[in-house]
């Protein structure tokens, strides 16, 4: 386990939530075994929006600790990233899989068009315009 100091500001992601808690750093306690020595933290947790503070064990909140605020927003970011990557990537599978690709049809000009023949019609107001009209529907 990481050391802390007392007195230190540290950012808890609980487990299941998406939700940056700080905390406090308020008691080192360390013991002594046969197996080697062992460090406990307690916290002092911050609980709704009216600024209720609760203490815990920082190894009984099931979350992933950062020392700053930069190492949280990174692993957020990453996890985002990761999520949305995933998402676009099963999107493209589906398409790939269930719908035929079409290129769209390209004409070398502007005034290149796929019928042989112009019409001209005279508008409400007069005015005259060219338009194209498919075979069908001349």
């Amino acid at each position: 386990m990481k050391e802390y100091y007392i007195g230190q500001v540290l950012y808890v992601l609980l487990k299941g939530d998406t939700t940056i808690h700080p905390v406090l750093v308020v008691e080192e306690l360390r013991k002594k075994t046969l197996q080697g020595v062992l460090t406990e933290y307690t916290v002092e947790v911050v609980t709704g929006k009216n600024g209720k503070k609760t203490t815990s064990s920082l190894s009984d909140l099931d979350a992933t600790v950062f020392e700053n605020i930069e190492e949280a927003k990174t692993f957020l970011v990453s996890n985002a990233t990761e999520a949305i990557n995933r998402i676009c990537d099963a999107a493209k599978a589906t398409a790939e899989k269930w719908l035929t690709v079409q290129t769209p049809q390209t004409y070398e000009t502007d005034n290149e068009v796929p019928y042989e023949e112009e019409d001209k019609i005279v508008l409400e107001n007069g005015m005259k315009a060219r338009v194209i009209l498919p075979p069908d529907f001349r």
